[in-house]
C-alpha cells in the first residue's frame, strides 16, 4: 500500500475517499464511505469493471464492480487486480 504511483479516484465527491495504488500490471483500488449514510456512485468509464481478489472489507467481501457502485454507511474495502493492457 505504500509502493507504486497513487491515484485519487472520484476527488469531488463529499463523502467517498477513494484512490488507487499502481505498480506495473499490479493495482490496488481502495475505497472508504466516511459517512454515516448510504451512498450510491454510478462511476465514471474509466473505473468500469474492476475485478481481482479482495484483501479486506468491513462488510460482505467485493472482489469488484462494474459501472455502479452501492456502499453502506462507513463501509470499506480493498481490492487487488492486474490491470489489463492498454488500460491504464
Amino acid at each position: 500500500m505504500v509502493y507504486g504511483q497513487y491515484l485519487p479516484l472520484l476527488e469531488e465527491h463529499p463523502q467517498v475517499f477513494a484512490y488507487r495504488r499502481s505498480l506495473g500490471s499490479q493495482q490496488l483500488a481502495i475505497v472508504n464511505n466516511f459517512s454515516g449514510e448510504h451512498v450510491e456512485l454510478d462511476l465514471p468509464a474509466t473505473l468500469h469493471g474492476i475485478a481481482g481478489q479482495g484483501l479486506i472489507s468491513n462488510y460482505a467481501q467485493r472482489d469488484g464492480w462494474t459501472d455502479h457502485l452501492s456502499l453502506q454507511p462507513y463501509e470499506s474495502f480493498a481490492i487487488a487486480y492486474v490491470c489489463e493492457p492498454g488500460r491504464g
